[in-house]
């Protein structure tokens, strides 16, 4: 039975007939070449190999562009941040100068306002 089903599924398939080609005021009209000339048609266009050499070169150029931009921000922002810390430093510094002041000043009032003995 199943031999029976594929040899008439085979002679059906075998017997439709083949596809016509599309003529060639069809194929103008679409815009395609009438003829592939030289070049077979799955070799690429003779430029294709310079537009992507162009690609990566745009995009390595981009892509360095951008790292530069980066490292530069990156640079900006440790020297703005050094900078924060070294005034954080110089007013602590000048915090402790002056509580340093005070403290000595208050220990000079209480030894000259201790009775002598």
């Amino acid at each position: 039975m199943r031999i029976a089903l594929a040899a008439t599924l085979l002679a059906a398939a075998c017997s439709q007939t083949q596809p016509k080609p599309v003529p060639d005021a069809t194929r103008e009209a679409a815009g395609q070449p009438v003829d592939a000339g030289e070049r077979a048609a799955n070799e690429p266009a003779p430029d294709a190999g310079q537009d992507v050499a162009g690609g990566i070169k745009q995009g390595a150029s981009e892509a360095a562009g951008n790292v530069a931009a980066g490292a530069k921000e990156a640079a900006q922002n440790v020297a703005q941040g050094a900078s924060e810390a070294g005034r954080a430093v110089a007013d602590a510094g000048a915090k402790a100068a002056s509580a340093a002041d005070t403290a000595a000043a208050e220990t000079a009032s209480m030894v000259g306002a201790r009775p002598s003995q």
